[in-house]
């Protein structure tokens, strides 16, 4: 840590840039993120640093391999059974991602989003999402304004087709703005010579639920 400080500082020095830096320390026993934030100011014309702790926290981030591992292998899984059922409904949808979450301690949130259906001219969108919340598990549907078929954890599978995960981010559509989380998604295809899209299926693994700090 202390030669992370240095290495900073000597930048600092010979550029004259206040700015903040991250040190994130993988501790394989305890699968937890040791990450810790902070500032360095140079004073004018002095040629001295003043370092500043601004956080430091500890989280089971999205490099945690054995539980990437497990929502991985738990949204295949169930998948693999919402595409040989092309026919499934959102209320049929519900009851299979609750169980999913009761299910898999790994996974913050899950939700099947379906492709957008054209009506008349105009776009359908239907996603069911079930999270937790403190000790409860909560249902909803994604709202009515929120165009998932252009975030990326929708998006990207589909134009793939293949899963992916995410990058972090903040869940503004989904549990809340304070949590941040990283979202691996399945597109689910029919079994027909042609395939059809039906939808994504997602598992989220949460990073931490904090708003984030800004600095003034």
């Amino acid at each position: 840590m202390h030669s992370n400080i240095q290495l900073f500082a000597d930048l600092f020095l010979h550029s004259g840039i206040p700015d903040i830096f991250l040190s994130s320390e993988l501790d394989p026993a305890e699968e937890e993120i040791n990450e810790t934030i902070y500032a360095l100011w140079l004073k004018p014309n002095s040629g001295i640093f003043n370092v500043h702790l601004l956080s430091r926290r500890r989280w089971t981030g999205p490099g945690e391999p054995r539980a990437k591992a497990r929502v991985e292998n738990a949204t295949n899984l169930l998948a693999e059974k919402l595409g040989s059922n092309e026919k499934v409904n959102p209320t049929e949808i519900f009851s299979l991602l609750r169980n999913q979450i009761e299910e898999n301690p790994d996974i913050y949130g899950a939700a099947f989003a379906f492709a957008p259906v054209n009506e008349n001219g105009t776009q359908i969108l239907s996603a069911p999402y079930v999270y937790r919340d403190g000790d409860a598990i909560k249902e909803k549907y994604l709202p009515d304004n929120y165009n998932y078929p252009e975030s990326q954890w929708y998006a990207e599978p589909v134009r793939l087709q293949q899963p992916i995960w995410s990058d972090p981010y903040y869940d503004d559509g989904g549990a809340g703005a304070d949590v941040l989380m990283t979202t691996y998604s399945v597109p689910v295809f029919t079994g027909d010579k042609v395939p059809r899209l039906i939808g994504v299926l997602t598992g989220d693994l949460l990073i931490e639920k904090k708003k984030p700090c800004g600095i003034t």
